[in-house]
């Protein structure tokens, strides 16, 4: 992806996953390097299915948030993460449905660890190699001024946004396009 850090910022991408093994897959924000950042996830592995809201600062993870998401392999989810000051929010969705903008957000939560600029991805976690995650139709914005924009949902007063068309990882660390 490219090289920005943005402070308050949101992403959005569909994406699936093959296999049960993964324990995570979602989206980053605010990344201050490769051991810090925020993340939201959807899980499909039966011990943790659900959505989650959750923190790594200087490797160490801690679940901020999580709720129930019956999230099924090989059908294709859409995952919006947005950041904005201290307040985190994440709603999914399955793909051909409208996102639920009336129903609110799967997860919200207040945290303060992780402050300033930091950059943006995407994230998986497998249990088993030769699986596979599709990621596309990925977004991310950065909020011009956060004071100005409405905790609500991604909208106007974008200072910058990429769109990347597709990305398929398979195996631990291969990266196609």
């Amino acid at each position: 992806f490219p090289s920005h850090d943005s402070g308050d910022g949101g992403t959005l991408c569909r994406m699936s996953v093959s296999s049960t093994n993964y324990t995570a897959y979602g989206l980053v924000l605010r990344a201050t390097g490769t051991t810090t950042f925020y993340r939201a996830r959807i899980n499909t592995n039966s011990s943790t299915v659900g959505i989650g809201l959750i923190k790594t600062v200087a490797g160490t993870s801690t679940n901020l948030v999580t709720a129930s998401l019956t999230a099924s392999i090989n059908t294709f989810y859409w995952l919006r993460f947005q950041l904005i000051g201290t307040n985190l929010k994440a709603r999914a969705w399955a793909d051909g449905t409208a996102e639920p903008y009336s129903s609110g957000w799967n997860v919200s939560i207040t945290d303060s660890s992780i402050t300033g600029a930091g950059g943006f991805g995407i994230c998986v976690n497998t249990t088993t190699s030769g699986d596979t995650a599709k990621f596309d139709s990925f977004y991310a914005v950065d909020y011009l001024m956060s004071d100005s924009v409405p905790v609500s949902d991604v909208g106007g007063g974008s200072l910058q946004q990429w769109n990347v068309d597709s990305l398929t990882i398979s195996d631990i660390g291969a990266l196609q396009q």
